[in-house]
């Protein structure tokens, strides 16, 4: 018998209430699939590393072993390698509002027109096709996959994505991050230390140049004892990058009094001369 594997693949930054919604309602459209939540270690555009994102969704309410890391959210090779291809069916959930986003299942446009990437402008790929309700016609997942949206929940007083809390968050003094992180992840409420370890989470996330006058080099086992080891190491990393920013900034306006033009900052954070 096919087995459905549904994934909610997404950038979780940071995993929210309204994201942990949209889990609850994938559980409950695909009450008999296996439900996922797949997530990137990637840093490159938001420092949100998986260990933290990790948390976050266990703190929302999401069961560890169903978050999964994998290198491309929309080909989770982590997942779907434990099950048969020729046989299961992949049905990828999405919020509502993210119906324009890439990847979009493919579908004839009204003219008869194959339909092109908004980006790309070349013709969409047929593999991701609009599921459409009719699970008894599914393709195993080696010919298809298949896309459905859900509806987009609102949470803490009306916000309806991550980027409304990183560009808020930073503006933040401690007791209305709190406030934030009891509606975010209602398990806080009765817990004021978890409430503050997740103030800490998300600070290490979204407040990217701390006053060095504020920083304090944290002692490990101190860390190691709310976060595993990944995180911790994470933690002091960007706490040592915070430092080297600032001296950036320092040794750039020192150069540009100089006559002297930044070119690039190597491993070590230092600027070089342009040449």
């Amino acid at each position: 018998m096919a087995k459905q594997i549904v994934i909610m693949s997404g950038g979780f930054h940071p995993f929210h209430a309204g994201h942990m919604a949209l889990y609850k309602s994938a559980i409950e459209a695909f009450p008999e699939a296996d439900v996922y939540v797949a997530a990137t270690n990637d840093t490159k555009n938001r420092p949100f590393p998986f260990a933290i994102k990790e948390k976050l969704a266990k703190l929302a309410g999401v069961d560890t072993s169903k978050f999964v890391q994998v290198k491309s959210p929309f080909q989770p090779r982590e997942i779907t390698s434990q099950y048969d291809p020729e046989r299961d069916q992949l049905i990828f959930v999405r919020s509502e509002k993210d119906r324009d986003e890439p990847p979009l299942p493919w579908s004839l446009n009204p003219d008869g027109s194959v339909p092109v990437g908004k980006r790309t402008g070349k013709p969409l790929s047929n593999y991701l096709l609009p599921y459409k309700g009719n699970e008894n016609n599914l393709e195993p997942f080696n010919k298809h996959a298949y896309m459905v949206y859900l509806r987009t929940f609102k949470f803490s007083g009306g916000l309806t994505n991550a980027t409304q809390i990183r560009n808020s968050w930073p503006d933040m003094d401690y007791k209305q991050k709190v406030e934030l992180i009891h509606s975010l992840y209602p398990i806080t409420q009765s817990n004021p230390k978890l409430a503050k370890n997740a103030v800490g989470l998300l600070d290490i996330a979204l407040v990217s140049e701390p006053n060095t006058d504020e920083i304090k080099q944290p002692k490990k086992a101190a860390i190691n004892k709310i976060m595993d080891k990944q995180l911790a190491e994470s933690l002091i990393r960007r706490i040592a990058e915070a430092k080297n920013r600032v001296q950036q900034a320092a040794i750039a306006i020192s150069m540009k009094k100089a006559g002297k033009k930044p070119k690039k900052v190597n491993e070590s954070f230092d600027y070089l001369e342009e040449k």
